[in-house]
Parts: C-alpha cells; sequence; structure tokens
C-alpha cells in the first residue's frame, strides 16, 4: 500500500528521507499529505503504530530503560 504510493521511500511504513535534504524532506511531506487517507488505513501502518509508537509501547519501553538504571 504505503511502498506503492511513494516508492522506494516507503519501508514498513515508514518513508526514508536522507539526513540533510531539506528538499527530499519538503517531497516526502507533500507525497505522505497527498496520500494520507490510503496510508492511515492500510492494516500495516496500525500494527507497526501500536507495536512501536503507540503512547503505551513508549511508556514499557521508558520504564524499562530507566528500570536498567
Amino acid at each position: 500500500a504505503i511502498s506503492g504510493l511513494l516508492g522506494d521511500q516507503a519501508v514498513n511504513g515508514l518513508v526514508l528521507v536522507p539526513p540533510a535534504d531539506p528538499d527530499a524532506l519538503a517531497e516526502a511531506i507533500v507525497q505522505v499529505a497527498d496520500s494520507y487517507a490510503e496510508i492511515s488505513s492500510s492494516p500495516g501502518s496500525r500494527l507497526l503504530y501500536d507495536q512501536h509508537l503507540s503512547n503505551k509501547n513508549i511508556f514499557e519501553q521508558v520504564a524499562r530503560e530507566l528500570g536498567r538504571l
């Protein structure tokens, strides 16, 4: 889904942008904004968010790391 929309820039629902390349970042933002409805409805996007980016998951990761100190 997302890789079809954004080509080689998209990997596992993430859009890859080279560091220190503001033009590439701007282009990626425009592409994602233009295809937001299709990207956000992709089951893979929701799964990626739930597994790695949800508030609950981030809280658990931070708590684990703080427990190591």
